[in-house]
């Protein structure tokens, strides 16, 4: 019966001890919303956060700019724009804070380009969704990212 007290205090401690964010399988190793890249309504960059998204100058790579507006109020529209040097399979999935989808905004096989998506700030079932940030979740081929976008209430 002691032994059964020690093991059960040893995996006591072990539990205390453990991180809170163990990677891939932690359920909040995702939802680590670090900061916003603002952006005014031409797309100009004001405000950098190195985590978000990828963009390059470099012709014939694949960059995907930060959303603009960004922060945005409920009642407005997000630009999003990529570009891809090559055929590729495209997604573009915008996810909430809990780390649900809320929007599917392209899955498809693209040819090589620039192009611009438009998220009118509504989920699946087309209703606005509430404010607060959200994550866009990108594959540009091989080249995956994120960017968070900022919804204001007003």
């Amino acid at each position: 019966m002691k032994y059964l007290q020690i093991l059960l205090i040893l995996f006591i401690a072990f539990i205390l001890n453990c991180d809170e964010a163990e990677g891939p399988f932690d359920p909040t190793y995702f939802t680590s919303f670090s900061g916003i890249t603002f952006t005014d309504e031409a797309g100009n960059l004001i405000k950098i956060d190195p985590d978000d998204w990828l963009f390059s100058s470099d012709i014939g790579s694949y960059s995907f700019y930060p959303a603009y507006p960004n922060p945005i109020s409920q009642s407005g529209l997000i630009s999003l724009r990529y570009s891809i040097p090559t055929s590729s399979y495209i997604k573009i999935e915008i996810i909430d804070i809990q780390n649900f989808s809320v929007k599917l905004l392209v899955e498809q096989n693209s040819e090589a380009g620039l192009y611009m998506v438009i998220w009118d700030l509504t989920d699946f079932s087309n209703a606005k969704v509430a404010p607060g940030v959200y994550r866009c979740l990108f594959s540009l081929g091989e080249v995956t990212g994120h960017g968070d976008i900022w919804i204001k209430s007003k």
